[in-house]
């Protein structure tokens, strides 16, 4: 990610623009709408959450896990808005070895079920392709997220792999599904 991604946070945090929406640098003005998005029944059960997810919460990833992730070039976490700036989602790509990286997206609650999360991967992906270099994406979700995994699908992700209790959430291990995206598939799906 070095050669693609200069300065520090946020100023090193392109702004990639969506249908109605944006990808951009987290803020401090974000802070209230993850502490919602976090404390979601639906994020709690298929995301490995913290809980309670509080504003100290919060505010360790903004300060820390999302900043420190783009100063140390280990991962791109963007913010999803809306044309008026509010904080809907976050869409996240890490940096694995080889021209590989991994997509994660959460959706606050009042922005589900609108195609969102598909929109903004597509975004999110062809930046990763075209200015990472990325050569194939993994993506991955606790199994029963059928949301997670049609979206995925929608995207064409090659959703191949179980493995059996290997996700731990909630004080249980439970199944996780994933697949990968290349970049040859992704271009001949949507194009570069």
């Amino acid at each position: 990610m070095s050669e693609v991604i200069c300065g520090e946070f946020p100023e090193c945090v392109p702004r990639l623009r969506g249908d109605g929406f944006v990808l951009r640098a987290h803020g401090p003005g974000d802070l209230e709408r993850i502490v919602e998005q976090c404390q979601d029944p639906l994020a709690q059960r298929f995301v490995p959450l913290p809980s309670p997810y509080t504003h100290s919460t919060a505010h360790d990833f903004l300060t820390g896990y999302v900043a420190g992730g783009w100063n140390r070039r280990e991962h791109a976490e963007f913010a999803i808005a809306d044309v008026s700036d509010t904080y809907l989602g976050s869409m996240s790509l890490k940096a694995r070895d080889h021209d590989r990286y991994e997509i994660g997206y959460l959706l606050h609650p009042d922005a589900r079920g609108r195609g969102l999360a598909t929109a903004a991967a597509r975004v999110a992906l062809r930046w990763a392709f075209t200015e990472l270099g990325a050569q194939v994406v993994l993506w991955r979700a606790v199994g029963g997220n059928e949301v997670s995994l049609r979206v995925a699908q929608k995207l064409g992700f090659e959703c191949t792999s179980l493995l059996p209790g290997w996700f731990y959430t909630q004080g249980e291990y439970v199944d996780e599904v994933g697949g990968t995206l290349t970049r040859a598939r992704f271009e001949a799906q949507w194009g570069l």
